[in-house]
């Protein structure tokens, strides 16, 4: 029997989360009287960001963008502001742009794990995550001692599973 890309239930699936990622940004988009970069917009919006990480980074790198700007105006020291800054990096990453997404990966994990008490239980794996897109990070870029070291780091959070492959 012939393999059938179009059978794949992974690829379906890929495909069927990129394609309600867009359609609930475009809904967002015409939602009236809707702030744009304002607390409810930013909350509801960011876990859509965070699946596009899986699929569309170019997508999700539009949204982490506003959603940084708002967190950074109006909670600047928040650990939320920090755990975007290193999803807006990880977009980055996933479009393969590494001098972009460096500095705000290794900022957002700096700043998550110095306010690592304050982040509630829900959002416990953030610091692993960012971990695992540091690891990304300079696996993708041949930086040997820079895996090592964010590996030693990451294996301080066994409970968080790593993040699947791109």
């Amino acid at each position: 029997m012939k393999y059938d890309r179009d059978l794949d239930p992974l690829r379906r699936r890929n495909d069927f989360r990129r394609f309600a990622a867009k359609a609930t940004i475009k809904i967002i988009e015409f939602l009236p009287n809707r702030e744009k970069g304002g607390e409810n917009w930013v909350i509801n919006v960011e876990p859509i960001a965070r699946e596009l990480l899986q699929s569309s980074a170019f997508d999700a790198e539009l949204l982490l963008r506003e959603c940084l700007a708002f967190r950074e105006k109006t909670q600047p020291d928040d650990c939320s502001t920090f755990n975007t800054q290193s999803m807006l990096g990880g977009a980055l990453l996933g479009q393969k742009k590494y001098t972009d997404a460096e500095p705000l990966l290794l900022k957002g994990y700096e700043g998550m794990k110095q306010r690592e008490k304050s982040i509630p239980p829900a959002a416990a794996t953030r610091i692993a995550e960012s971990l695992d897109r540091l690891i990304e990070l300079y696996t993708a870029t041949n930086k040997p001692e820079d895996v090592k070291k964010w590996q030693a780091e990451r294996a301080k959070y066994p409970a968080a599973a790593p993040a699947p492959a791109r």
